[in-house]
């Protein structure tokens, strides 16, 4: 809803995706499985749409944002 925060969750196969449809361009071009400590924050202010990446507890995985 406009002017309201949403919380979507997906899978390593559908969050880059989400992202996209966000109109954000993803950090990575892929997630592993064990890549869950990454939260992705889409700001959407009218027109302009903005990614910001956070993490959360230990990083434990491969994959590095870059």
């Amino acid at each position: 809803p406009l002017g309201k925060n949403s919380l979507i969750i997906g899978h390593s196969n559908t969050v880059l995706e989400i992202i996209k449809y966000l109109g954000a361009a993803p950090p990575l071009q892929t997630l592993k499985d064990d890549d869950y400590d990454f939260l992705f924050e889409v700001i959407l202010k009218g027109d302009k749409v903005k990614l910001k990446t956070h993490r959360y507890g230990e990083v434990h995985h491969s994959t590095e944002i870059k």
